[in-house]
């Protein structure tokens, strides 16, 4: 009879993280939360374009894992809808003053890994003043993947600027690495 492991096609790192994630499905352990504190213009719309041309271009992203008979197996779904919520809060006192704690809280929720393994959202904190707030599970990420994946947004971002995110090859695989 094999092992489990050897039925999986998660990768030995992810095999690990999954079975800590099982232990303790409730407790985001394994989330890797980023705030980017953005100053300067930032056109949202060339933003949100950007994040779903980074999310459609990148396995990583769009990949899930499901689980039968106790067998994780990781699933790359084809496309991905995910609309990256802008809010807009330069006018709530409140917000601004506890911005941390809701980063702190949002990092806090748990992931369905079947759903999506990523979290998302482009805070607007006053004129010129953004925050990018990105959340990865790290069976999809790691601490040198975040630094890709920033380089890639800003890389998207210049592309949507100008309307030429239609070019864009995809990136290369998770498997890959």
């Amino acid at each position: 009879m094999s092992k489990r492991t050897d039925l999986s096609n998660l990768t030995s790192s992810q095999f690990s993280i999954w079975t800590g994630q099982k232990l303790d499905p409730d407790v985001p352990l394994y989330n890797m939360a980023l705030a980017f504190f953005i100053e300067g213009d930032l056109n949202p719309r060339a933003f949100r374009d950007a994040f779903h041309t980074l999310i459609n271009r990148s396995d990583a992203f769009r990949m899930v894992i499901h689980e039968k008979d106790g067998v994780p197996r990781r699933i790359i779904r084809e496309g991905m809808s995910y609309d990256l919520e802008c809010m807009d809060v330069s006018n709530d006192p409140d917000f601004q003053n506890g911005i941390h704690s809701w980063l702190e809280k949002r990092a806090a929720l748990s992931f369905d890994l079947r759903e999506r393994l990523f979290d998302s959202v482009l805070l607007k904190r006053s004129e010129g003043k953004y925050v990018w707030y990105l959340n990865q599970h790290h069976l999809i990420t790691d601490g040198w993947s975040c630094a890709v994946v920033y380089n890639r947004m800003k890389e998207f971002y210049e592309l949507a600027l100008e309307d030429r995110l239609a070019n864009v090859p995809e990136l290369p695989s998770y498997g890959d690495y």
